[in-house]
């Protein structure tokens, strides 16, 4: 028996041409993160807000975009849902669903104008994530809950110290105060290509 792993896809991004606004975003300090997957419960959306929420409560504003299409009509309600939590956080103006379907050949470039991806699964029966290897594509730092499913690219991600929502907001501050000493660690990853 061979195992043959996932590939990762050649996306053609050259950050340095592509994102030219990044500069600018991180004198004011505002970075953009992104997630991305379809819209299930097991995701991990609702802590992920929820994070952003308490975050917020610590003057630290990241705006959030969230890519996660409808599975299907049996799980409408997990997108109903979000946006409820969302819309009860007073939350609009920092995060944004996008339900609507992208094509793979144009995720890695809509993820790459974010300035980290993130992927907090709660659970997952599944033995590799196509969406991390998508996230991957982008160039972006990545940031994951420590499941098995992420275990074939740990020496490309980082984890978050576990799952709720609290330790969640404490991967991401500890993110976000490290660009903020070395805003250049952004593009560390560039120049080992």
């Amino acid at each position: 028996v061979s195992l043959f792993p996932h590939g990762i896809i050649d996306s053609g991004i050259n950050l340095t041409k592509q994102n030219k606004f990044l500069p600018s975003l991180r004198k004011s300090r505002n970075f953009c993160i992104a997630s991305y997957g379809f819209c299930l419960p097991n995701k991990g959306f609702f802590e992920l807000v929820e994070s952003i929420n308490i975050l917020r409560k610590y003057d630290i504003f990241l705006k959030l975009n969230i890519y996660s299409s409808i599975y299907s009509e049996d799980y409408y309600w997990v997108y109903k849902k979000l946006k409820n939590l969302i819309s009860n956080l007073d939350l609009g103006s920092l995060v944004n669903i996008h339900s609507e379907y992208i094509d793979e050949n144009k995720i890695a470039g809509i993820l790459s104008n974010n300035d980290l991806i993130v992927f907090p699964y709660q659970s997952s029966n599944e033995s590799s994530s196509a969406s991390v290897r998508d996230a991957l594509a982008s160039l972006r730092p990545v940031l994951v809950t420590p499941l098995p499913i992420f275990d074939d690219v740990s020496s490309f991600v980082e984890y978050f110290p576990g799952f709720s929502a609290e330790e969640l907001a404490i991967g991401l501050k500890s993110w976000y105060e490290k660009q903020l000493k070395d805003p250049l660690n952004l593009f560390e990853f560039e120049q080992l290509r």
